[in-house]
C-alpha cells in the first residue's frame, strides 16, 4: 500500500468520489435529491489523500480549509473489499497531518447519522460530537471534532 498526496483534480480521486456515491445510494436512496453528490464542490478541497493499492486507489479523503470555521476531512472513501483493513484511519491521519503542516489545532466532520460504522471510527480516532446539522429535506449530519497534536498543545 502506498500513501500519495494529491489534489482533487487527481482522476483517481474523482473516481473515488463516485464509489462513494454509489455506496452513499444503497444506505440514502435520496442520495441524489439531497445535492450531496461527492462529484460536486470538490474545489473546496485544498488536498487529497490517496491510498493506493498496486496503483489502483482503494481509500481517499479530503481537507477543506475553505468553508467553515474550523478545516474539515472530507470524502472519507474506502472500497468496500479494503474496508476494517485500518485505511479510513490512515488517510484521516494524513489529512491531519497536512492540517497540522498548514497550522491547525483542531479538525472538524460532518457524518451521516446514518452511518454508524463511520461514527463509531471516528470516535475511535478521538472525535467527539459537538452537534448536528439538519438539512431541509431532514437528512442529519453528526458534526464531530478533535484536537490535533501539535507542537504548541503536545
Amino acid at each position: 500500500m502506498e500513501i500519495v498526496r494529491t489534489d482533487y483534480t487527481d482522476p483517481r480521486f474523482v473516481q473515488m468520489c463516485h464509489v462513494l456515491d454509489e455506496s452513499q445510494r444503497q444506505v440514502l436512496p435520496e442520495w441524489d435529491s439531497l445535492g450531496k453528490s461527492s462529484v460536486t464542490k470538490l474545489d473546496i478541497l485544498s488536498d487529497v489523500v490517496l491510498i493506493l493499492d498496486n496503483g489502483m486507489p482503494v481509500a481517499a479523503a479530503g481537507l477543506d480549509t475553505t468553508s467553515d470555521t474550523l478545516p474539515c476531512v472530507r470524502r472519507v472513501i474506502v472500497c468496500p473489499r479494503y474496508r476494517g483493513q485500518g485505511l479510513g484511519q490512515m488517510v484521516c491521519g494524513e489529512i491531519e497531518k497536512i492540517a497540522v503542516e498548514k497550522g491547525f489545532d483542531t479538525m472538524r466532520l460532518y457524518v451521516g447519522s446514518y452511518l454508524n460504522a463511520a461514527r463509531k471510527l471516528y470516535k475511535k480516532m478521538g472525535y467527539s460530537q459537538v452537534g448536528e446539522k439538519t438539512s431541509p429535506t431532514g437528512h442529519v449530519d453528526i458534526i464531530m471534532e478533535k484536537k490535533l497534536l501539535t507542537p504548541r498543545n503536545f
